[in-house]
């Protein structure tokens, strides 16, 4: 009887420890197993910052792409990482009560990308759970701008240059009217002044003073003969006719 029972303990022993080697081997070998929760770079030991995080709520995946790892799956695959990722230190993989580390170069993982089917430690029951979150550690080259998208393009710093019309010069015309001397004509005179070219043109008033209208009164001609030597012709004249009035009547009485 007691050797019945103890052959019955044996056997559940065996299939124990069956069951938990089936359970370890079951592993993914390339990752360090590690249990609790975990949610940046230093929780798990990895150097570098957070590159990459998808948790369902604060994701940040601009750095990454990848296929499938999302809160329900139960794989991520990393398929390339953006030119401005220097170095990936580690990837944690969490689902159930534990995650999974892996680190590039290590344990028979791949130095680049892509890195596929990454999952998180089996959970009590022996299976894989699904996905909780995941996240990359790594190192950035600041060199290397991070392309961003907008929407809006931005203004370029081209200078724009503004041109200024300039306004054609005003001109003034006046028109002014010289009355001549002759009663009844006028002779009309026109100026043009220009704001820009200092330029006047005027009648010459001076010009038209010197000329004198036939029939208009003024000063006679100086022709060598004053009022005293009319008189003195006038005087001649009359002595003459009064001679030659006197000769007559003598020569009819004789």
């Amino acid at each position: 009887m007691v050797a019945t029972t103890t052959a019955a303990a044996l056997s559940a022993a065996m299939m124990l420890g069956a069951s938990a080697a089936h359970a370890t081997s079951d592993e993914d070998a390339r990752a360090d197993i590690g249990g609790g929760n975990a949610k940046t770079c230093a929780d798990v030991g990895l150097g570098g910052e957070l590159i990459a995080v998808h948790d369902g709520e604060d994701d940040d995946l601009s750095n990454v792409e990848y296929d499938d790892g999302e809160t329900d799956d139960q794989y991520l695959t990393i398929t390339s990482v953006a030119a401005s990722v220097s170095d990936v230190t580690g990837i944690v993989v969490k689902g159930g009560d534990g995650y999974n580390v892996y680190e590039p170069g290590e344990r028979e993982l791949s130095g680049t990308a892509p890195w596929e089917d990454l999952r998180a430690p089996l959970n009590k029951g022996g299976k894989i759970p699904e996905i909780s979150h995941w996240f990359v550690c790594g190192e950035l080259d600041d060199s290397t701008p991070t392309p961003t998208h907008s929407d809006t393009p931005e203004p370029s710093e081209t200078e724009t240059t503004t041109s200024e019309t300039s306004e054609p010069p005003e001109t003034t015309t006046s028109s002014e009217t010289t009355e001549s001397d002759t009663p009844g004509s006028s002779t009309p005179v026109s100026s043009t002044s220009t704001t820009d070219e200092s330029t006047t043109t005027e009648s010459e008033d001076e010009e038209q003073d010197d000329v004198t209208p036939a029939g208009a009164s003024g000063p006679l001609a100086d022709t060598g003969f004053g009022a005293g030597s009319l008189i003195w012709v006038g005087a001649l004249l009359l002595i003459g006719g009064g001679a030659a009035l006197y000769l007559a009547r003598t020569r009819l009485n004789s």
